[in-house]
């Protein structure tokens, strides 16, 4: 994908948005470029206003999509050439912001060395191009709780954090995707900063 992404609003049934985008890109047999929908990939879309206005219409006709800049202006085109009243016009388009940054929080708790040095090897170990916030976990170890059971109030060994990750939005959506196969990090859906 261009470096250069945008979340585009398109306002449409979901079939009708994401058929007309397959349909573009098929057309251009040797067009390579990518696309997804926000809801697809994990990422926060609605705002409260977005959210009150698709439960008052009683439907979900707002779609935040995100493309590279050359595919988004190519669709744009394409649609300014049709006349304004059809199924399909450059009114569909509701808003096209680029995107400079994205950002997902986590947390995680672990009752095992064994876990808490895999959780720590994760963390330590994300892309350069990502920046990583507000981290500062804990780990206690309290020897007077030795041979507790699991499920007991109290535990022997914890390893706990909290924090979050900001960069690049493909990066963000690869290491995100990381972190969340780890049964022990529950991870935040992906917030744009435009």
């Amino acid at each position: 994908m261009d470096k250069k992404l945008h979340e585009i609003v398109f306002e449409g049934h979901h079939n009708l948005i994401r058929g007309f985008i397959e349909g573009f890109l098929l057309s251009r047999s040797s067009d390579r470029r990518k696309y997804f929908f926000n809801r697809d990939v994990s990422i926060q879309a609605e705002t409260l206003s977005e959210i009150i206005k698709e439960w008052v219409t009683m439907g979900t006709k707002l779609h935040h999509v995100i493309m590279e800049d050359s595919l988004f202006r190519a669709i744009k085109k394409a649609l300014s050439r049709k006349k304004p009243g059809g199924l399909l016009d450059a009114s569909i388009i509701k808003s096209a912001k680029a995107i400079k940054n994205a950002v997902f929080d986590f947390k995680f708790i672990t009752y095992g060395e064994k876990y808490a040095a895999e959780v720590k090897k994760l963390i330590e170990k994300h892309p350069q191009a990502l920046t990583l916030k507000n981290y500062n976990p804990i780990e206690r170890i309290d020897e007077t709780a030795r041979g507790i059971e699991m499920y007991a109030p109290e535990h022997q060994y914890v390893f706990e954090g909290k924090g979050s990750f900001s960069g690049p939005l493909l990066k963000i959506m690869e290491y995100r995707g990381k972190l969340e196969s780890h049964p022990l990090i529950d991870v935040s859906k992906i917030t744009l900063i435009f």
